[in-house]
């Protein structure tokens, strides 16, 4: 898969997905099924893995994550890295990758007094006092986001069983099973609309070993799509880092700034706003170029863009179908681009989900480079003279809303269409 350098970080959310929204709590009724035993054997899991993690003098976990799609052919898949390594009481060092790049994407370390995190490629890093890498998780968005999926993000909960009772149904123990010659307990689980598997050792130390993930999306006429994706743990423990392990070296000309996530979604992509449209050329599915900048005849437009393995932007292909449709019919462009896959990737898809907007693809990500998008899905609406009047980044459902508020103005009819919605996830 081709990613511009700026957008690269975002291979390794494909798990979820450049945004997830927070998973909903414990079903009381759901859980009722899950026998005693396969309780307690979880909670002793889960106890034993907290304490373990508390008492160890220091700990690394390299985290080698995969990802493809099912519900195409042939499938979307990609790879990334992750690396966690923590020095009571709180030094640790933090790592993001996407597997085909020698240096990770996103860092955070911590030297026991103050954290910081840097993104390389756009040359901004924040900084803040530190109280431990559960808490840095907990305030910091993009790397809650950066880790999310990987398992790293579970076993720096503070709580960890709380957590997972607060998010997790139908917890079944499906028996013991072997990872690499490890005897391991096998859990799967529903974490909201992702169904969930767990292997953690059950031999000398209650180590999570893999995780693998699937989340299901119908795309109507009873076909669906899903994302698969597994994460395998490697452990190193209590061994002594040196000093250096927890410095950043901070690249010349960078930016600092309160928030990275919010800088990207807010402050950079707002430059733009107000501006024309950049010059940039786009693929349609039989292979031609367009720019949109020379089209006669302009309409105001939607450029909304996603990602196979996004699932909240393929998701919103299928529930925005409707909204799509009866916007074009009162005077609005709607374009779905594709950033960083390939034609027949995007040929497959289209073949099964037929979605409503003009299929386009970005397969170099200079639109979004030029654009300065930096998390999927993201919309960018502009108005029938060029101008860019508003770029949309959050939650699914959130974006939905606002993408139905920036597109009133520019309707014929009086009234907007009915905004659209979420379909009931797919249980597996």
């Amino acid at each position: 898969m081709i990613v511009p350098h700026a957008l690269r970080w975002t291979v390794f959310l494909a798990s979820i997905s450049l945004v997830l929204p927070l998973l909903a709590p414990r079903n009381a009724t759901a859980q009722a099924g899950a026998s005693l035993e396969t309780e307690a054997t979880f909670d002793e899991v889960l106890e034993e893995t907290a304490r373990m993690l508390a008492t160890l003098k220091s700990y690394r976990v390299d985290v080698e994550g995969t990802w493809e799609s099912e519900g195409q052919e042939p499938a979307a898949c990609g790879s990334s890295k992750h690396t966690l390594i923590v020095q009571q009481p709180r030094k640790f060092r933090i790592e993001a990758t996407a597997s085909e790049k020698a240096e990770p994407d996103l860092v955070c370390v911590s030297d026991g007094q103050k954290s910081t995190t840097l993104l390389a490629a756009r040359k901004i890093f924040s900084q803040s006092p530190v109280i431990s890498a559960q808490n840095k998780v907990a305030t910091n968005t993009m790397l809650a986001m950066s880790l999310a999926g990987s398992g790293i993000d579970v076993l720096l909960q503070p709580d960890l069983v709380n957590f997972m009772h607060s998010r997790a149904t139908g917890i079944k123990h499906v028996g013991d099973t072997k990872i690499e010659d490890t005897r391991c307990h096998h859990f799967e689980m529903m974490f909201g609309e992702h169904h969930v598997q767990l292997w953690v050792s059950a031999e000398e130390h209650p180590l999570l070993l893999q995780i693998v993930r699937r989340t299901t999306v119908p795309l109507g006429e009873g076909k669906s799509y899903s994302l698969v994706a597994t994460s395998k743990l490697k452990w190193t423990l209590d061994k002594t880092y040196p000093e250096e392990t927890f410095a950043i070296a901070i690249p010349e000309g960078s930016r600092k700034v309160g928030d990275i996530y919010e800088a990207l979604t807010g402050d950079e992509a707002a430059t733009r706003v107000g501006q024309q449209l950049p010059d940039f050329e786009l693929t349609k599915l039989d292979g031609t170029k367009i720019s949109l900048n020379k089209q006669e005849n302009r309409k105001p437009t939607v450029l909304i863009f996603w990602a196979t393995w996004c699932v909240p932007s393929v998701s919103d292909q299928s529930s925005t179908s409707d909204f799509v449709k009866r916007s074009i019919e009162q005077g609005v462009d709607f374009y779905a681009v594709n950033v960083g896959e390939s034609l027949a990737d995007v040929r497959k898809f289209v073949a099964s989900a037929k979605p409503a907007s003009t299929m386009v693809l970005d397969s170099q990500g200079s639109a979004a480079t030029a654009l300065r998008l930096d998390a999927l899905p993201a919309a960018v609406i502009v108005d029938a003279s060029g101008k860019v009047t508003k770029i949309i980044h959050g939650e699914p459902e959130q974006l939905r809303k606002d993408l139905a508020a920036a597109v009133l103005p520019f309707l014929t009819t009086a009234s907007a269409p009915e905004s659209p919605t979420t379909p009931a996830p797919k249980q597996e």
